[in-house]
């Protein structure tokens, strides 16, 4: 909540010294409901039609795309719930208890997409504030908090028009609105450029993947590194591989000595402990629990390590099979046929061990598996720079408004 004294920022530009003013959010903007789309229109094919949900909006604010429901292009829609690109939209209903999404802004790319707005969002319309310090005063907590604390609900929690446009605000002159949004602006066009940087090396790295290693069928890769011409041989995985999950301890969070070993779940680090059930160089697979099964859970570990009960940890026999080729190796294959079981799918260690996986000479893996790590540095590299900026844009925004 805002209060009284707080009626100026920490950090302003050179020139503004008045007091902002308190106002709810419905004096300077208007909020519309979106529509109930018929879920029989929503199919799996890719689309230029794309009916919005809550998922379509980071945590924090900001576009994410590939959330929304692909929509029949020959079936029909109320032509106003046709987003234009530049469109800000607030998400009204969040499926995390903590309610990480609801409330916080996208806006709308341009990227000849048909975006639909549907009844869990609301389209900002009519609003009288620079737009760059809109969208950016609706990711700053006080606002968030606001909207978190008069929602309804308990596993799924629900916002509305009512309750968003009645969420205080403080709102500066004119001008220092527009030089607060250009700042902001910039800064989030470099995270976006940071983003677009990570992509790049991301859709580089699965070209590879698909040209690098030989297709079912096929002996040979499509692409190759110079001066290796030798068929791949096929093994059985458990002739290449040593498994160490007899190792392997869970511990539960409350019984976690905090340390310096990464504590190794299904999908990567879970938190960092005090001791460790392995030391060296191994691959760790996901056994249940894999929150991707399409690009699914292989990780390089090199040191001590703790992992849990839900990780498979083998290693590659000497002289046989590099391991960091293996990733690569593992993340060229469609991992998802040899899963068994509902809701929580599960990679057997018996079907792992009896998996047929195609192999060339050691000398090949290793070229081939220094190649990938590279990718994968850089990718790292990449995602440290944009966590920096992301830092640093939520530091600006707790000190550049009240």
């Amino acid at each position: 909540m805002i209060k009284q004294e707080q009626l100026v920022p920490k950090r302003r530009f050179e020139g503004f010294n008045t007091e902002w003013k308190i106002c709810k959010v419905k004096e300077y903007v208007e909020l519309e409901n979106g529509h109930a789309f018929k879920s029989e229109y929503f199919q799996s094919n890719v689309t230029k039609k794309i009916v919005l949900t809550p998922g379509n909006i980071n945590v924090g604010g900001g576009f994410q795309i590939d959330k929304g429901h692909y929509y029949d292009e020959l079936a029909d829609y109320p032509k106003k719930t046709a987003m234009k690109p530049g469109d800000i939209f607030v998400t009204m209903t969040d499926l995390t208890p903590t309610a990480q999404t609801l409330g916080f802004p996208a806006i709308i790319p341009d990227d000849g997409n048909v975006y639909l707005h549907n009844q869990r969002l609301g389209k900002l319309v009519n609003y009288d504030l620079d737009k760059s310090y809109l969208f950016n005063l609706l990711c700053t907590k006080n606002y968030h908090n606001q909207i978190v604390m008069t929602a309804s609900g308990t596993t799924v929690k629900h916002s509305s028009p009512q309750r968003i446009l009645n969420s205080l605000i403080s709102v500066p002159s004119k001008e220092e609105q527009q030089k607060i949004g250009e700042f902001f602006k910039y800064l989030d066009e470099m995270i976006a450029l940071q983003q677009q940087k990570i992509d790049k090396i991301e859709d580089l790295k699965s070209a590879y993947l698909a040209e690098m290693f030989p297709t079912e069928g096929e002996s040979v890769p499509k692409r190759r590194f110079e001066g290796f011409t030798e068929k791949w041989i096929s093994s059985k995985f458990e002739n290449i591989i040593n498994m160490h999950n007899n190792l392997r301890i869970p511990v539960t969070a409350s019984k976690r000595i905090i340390g310096y070993t990464p504590y190794y779940g299904a999908n990567g680090i879970q938190d960092y402990v005090k001791g460790s059930t392995h030391n060296g160089e191994f691959v760790l697979i996901a056994e249940d629990g894999a929150n991707d099964l399409t690009n699914y859970p292989v990780i390089y570990v090199n040191g001590k390590v703790w992992v849990n009960n839900h990780a498979h940890v083998v290693k590659g026999k000497a002289d046989i099979v590099d391991n960091l080729f293996l990733v690569s190796r593992m993340k060229s294959m469609d991992i998802s046929k040899w899963l068994v079981g509902g809701g929580r799918a599960k990679l057997n260690a018996e079907i792992l061990k009896s998996i047929q996986i195609k192999i060339p000479d050691y000398k090949e893996q290793q070229k081939i598996g220094e190649f990938f790590k590279h990718l994968d540095d850089m990718i790292k590299t990449h995602e440290q720079k944009l966590e920096k900026l992301k830092a640093t844009k939520q530091a600006y925004l707790h000190e550049m408004f009240v």
